[in-house]
Parts: structure tokens; sequence; C-alpha cells
């Protein structure tokens, strides 16, 4: 008879495909999640939380981005690039509020929220810098230099990221870690979804019923 650790890892290895687990992880990771070639405790360790935490970044950025594209005068579609049923044309994920959504202009004339908040915003933000705090803003100028030059670098690793300098470590480092997890943890068993029924056998059951 199995003792209680080995049935938790069986459970622990079988996964649905339509659990709502998988999906977010598939949807982060779907090349990883290959059956016969992962290990239960790269899913529930690195994948499942990696794939959580990048979901709710994914989520937040979505709703900045919709929040910034309705200041700067976009409305979302919330349907995004795709063919449409009825003429084949495909959908802009935002359409300028000065315009319907099937391209037609308004007849009269919208400003967008930017153009009313950021000439006041401005106005009065450069003259409280300027006026009450000099030494701070000439110190906030030199900080954005010195950010836009340290995102410059950061751009510069990021696009050499596979060099043979970083890519070797990076590589044993992996092999390493999963070396040590794998050998305590069974293969991941991904369960496939329940297939609908085809609609010839659908209509023989109801004929037969």
């Amino acid at each position: 008879m199995a003792n209680p650790v080995s049935r938790l890892k069986k459970r622990l290895s079988t996964v649905r495909e339509d659990s709502v687990h998988f999906s977010i992880t598939s949807f982060v990771w779907k090349k990883y999640l290959v059956p016969g070639q992962i290990h239960s405790c790269k899913y529930y360790w690195v994948l499942l939380p990696t794939s959580l935490i990048l979901a709710a970044i994914l989520l937040i950025v979505a709703v900045v981005v919709v929040a910034f594209g309705i200041f700067f005068g976009n409305i979302p579609t919330f349907i995004g690039n795709g063919a449409d049923d009825e003429d084949d044309q495909t959908r802009d994920t935002f359409y300028g509020h000065r315009r319907r959504p099937n391209g037609q202009p308004w007849p009269r004339f919208i400003p967008a929220p930017y153009q009313v908040v950021a000439p006041v915003v401005f106005v009065i933000s450069a003259y409280v810098l300027i006026t009450d705090y000099t030494k701070f803003t000439i110190y906030g100028v030199i900080g954005l230099v010195v950010l836009a030059a340290l995102g410059g670098v950061i751009l510069l690793i990021s696009k050499n990221w596979n060099q043979p300098l970083l890519k070797s470590p990076r590589e044993i480092a992996v092999r390493s870690i999963d070396s040590g997890l794998n050998k305590v943890c069974p293969m991941l068993i991904i369960v496939p979804k329940a297939s609908d029924p085809e609609p010839d056998l659908i209509e023989q059951s109801e004929s037969t019923a």
C-alpha cells in the first residue's frame, strides 16, 4: 500500500488541461509544458508561481494601457485585431475618440482628456517647481538623465542576453537546479481536455432514445 507521501506526489503530478492554474501556466509557458518532458517540481515551484505573477503584471499593464489610451484620446474596442464577421476587416484595439467605431467622424469637436488636463498641469507644475523647488528641479533633471543612461545599459545587456559570456553560466545554473529538483519529483502527467461528442454520435444517440 502506497504511503501518504507517495499518494500526494502522484496526485500533485497529475494536472488537468482544462484547470484554471494549467490554463494560466500554459498561457505564459506553453512551449515548456510538453508531456513526458517536464517534472512536477518545475511546474509547481517555478512555472506556476511565475505564471501567476506574470499574469497579474499583464493584467495591471493592460489596465494601465487602457487608462492611458483613454486619457490620450483613444477608446478601446476590447476586441483587438481580428477578422470581422461582417466585412472581413481587421479591427483596431483602439479607435480615436473623435471617430465612431465604424470610422465615421463625430460632427463636432470633442477634446481628449489630456488636451484639457495637460496644459493646466504643466503650467501649474512648472511655476511651482521653478519658483519654490528650484534646487530639487535641477536634481530631478539630472536624475532623469542618469535613469535614461541606466536604461540604455539595461537595453544593451538585454540585447546581448544570449551571448556566450552570459549564456553559458545561465545554462549551467539552470541544469544544476533542474537536476537537483527533478531527482525527487515525478514526471508531470497532463490530462487532456474531454473532447466534445461528434455530431453524428449525438444524432445516433437521439434516434435510438
